[in-house]
C-alpha cells in the first residue's frame, strides 16, 4: 500500500533461537557476497578518452569590448584569445592553420548601425603584434605551431593615429584546418579609445536671453569624445537634448559645432564670437557662442575636475 509501512516480524522459539539466528546470520553473509560480485560485473567498455573531436573556439565570442584612456604612444592589446581544445596528445601534436574573414565595415554598419564603428585599419591605425598571424587578402590566418593550444590576437595600436573614438573588427572563421568549430567561431572585438579631453567639467558663467532674462551656468558637464581632437558638450544649460561640439585646433583654438540635433532643436543663426579657446596647463575652455542670431547668447568657462 502507497505510504504504508511494511513491517516484518520474526517469531523464534525460545530452544531454536540460536540455531535460526546462526541461519540468517548465513543467508545475509551469502547476500553480500553475490552483491560484490554483480558490482564487479559494471560497465568495461572502451573510454573515450583520446577518441572524441578536436575543437577550436574563440574564447571571448561573440563579442568582446576593450576601453582605454588617451594615449599617444604604442599600446599591445589582446583583442581576442584563440583556443584549441585537443581531444589527445597526438592532436595536440599537429600543426594547424586557421582562417579568418574580416567582415569589414558593411557587416558592423547592419549589426551596430551605420558608423558606430570605424571598421579598424590595419597598418594605418595598427600593427600585428603574434608572429603566427599573417594578413590575407581576406581576412586572417592564426597559426598554432606543434604543441600549442592558444593563440592570441594581438595587435600593436598606435595612439597618435586614433581619429575615432570606436573601432572595431569582426572576423568570422572559414577553415578550422580539420577542427570542429562550433558556437563560438565569430568575433566582434570593439575598442574604445578616448581623446585627452573627455573627462567631467565645472561648468560656470551665464546664459543671457535677450529681452526676456539672464541665468547662470553652474553645474557639471561631461565631455565625451567624438573624434582625437572633438568632445561633445551642451549648449548653455538646456541638457542633453541640445548636445554642442567643441573642437580643439593645433593653436588651441575651439571651433564650437552645432549638431544637426541641436539645429532641428534650436533656431538659428549660430555663431561663435569673442575668445573660443582651450588651455593645456589649466585643462579649462573659455567659450562664447550664440543661436538665434545671437539673441541667446552663452558666455562660459568649464573647467576639469
Amino acid at each position: 500500500m502507497v505510504g504504508s509501512k511494511l513491517t516484518i516480524v520474526t517469531f523464534f522459539r525460545k530452544k531454536n533461537m540460536k540455531t535460526n539466528l546462526f541461519k540468517y546470520l548465513a543467508i545475509g553473509c551469502v547476500a553480500v557476497l553475490l552483491f560484490n560480485a554483480c558490482r564487479k560485473d559494471s560497465y568495461s567498455g572502451e573510454q573515450a578518452t583520446g577518441k572524441g573531436k578536436s575543437y577550436i573556439r574563440v574564447v571571448e565570442a561573440p563579442q568582446r569590448n576593450l576601453f582605454f584612456d588617451a594615449f599617444t604612444d604604442i599600446k599591445t592589446v589582446s583583442l581576442f584569445t584563440l583556443r584549441k581544445d585537443a581531444a589527445s596528445s597526438a592532436e595536440l601534436q599537429k600543426a594547424q592553420t586557421i582562417t579568418f574573414k574580416d567582415l569589414g565595415q558593411a557587416y558592423l554598419d547592419a549589426e551596430f548601425g551605420e558608423g558606430a564603428y570605424v571598421n579598424m585599419p590595419l597598418n594605418d591605425l595598427y600593427t600585428l603584434g603574434n608572429d603566427n598571424i599573417k594578413k590575407t587578402s581576406t581576412g586572417f590566418t592564426i597559426n598554432f605551431p606543434a604543441g600549442s593550444d592558444v593563440q592570441n590576437f594581438t595587435v600593436k595600436i598606435n595612439g597618435a593615429k586614433v581619429i575615432a573614438p570606436k573601432y572595431a573588427i569582426a572576423l568570422a572563421i572559414t577553415d578550422a584546418s580539420g577542427l570542429t568549430s562550433k558556437a563560438q567561431d565569430t568575433i566582434v572585438a570593439t575598442v574604445g579609445i578616448k581623446n585627452q579631453y573627455d573627462a567631467s567639467y565645472t561648468a560656470t558663467g551665464k546664459f543671457v536671453r535677450v529681452g526676456l532674462d539672464e541665468r547662470a551656468i553652474n553645474q557639471t558637464k561631461v565631455l565625451g569624445t567624438v573624434d582625437a581632437n572633438t568632445v561633445s558638450s551642451t549648449v548653455a544649460d538646456l541638457g542633453d537634448a541640445t548636445p554642442l561640439y567643441l573642437k580643439i585646433n593645433a593653436d588651441n583654438s575651439v571651433t564650437v559645432i552645432w549638431p544637426a540635433a541641436t539645429q532641428a532643436a534650436l533656431p538659428g543663426p549660430f555663431t561663435q564670437e569673442g575668445v573660443n579657446k582651450y588651455d593645456p596647463a589649466t585643462k579649462t575652455f573659455t567659450l562664447h557662442y550664440q543661436y538665434r542670431g545671437g539673441a541667446r547668447t552663452t558666455e562660459e568657462v568649464l573647467v576639469r575636475k
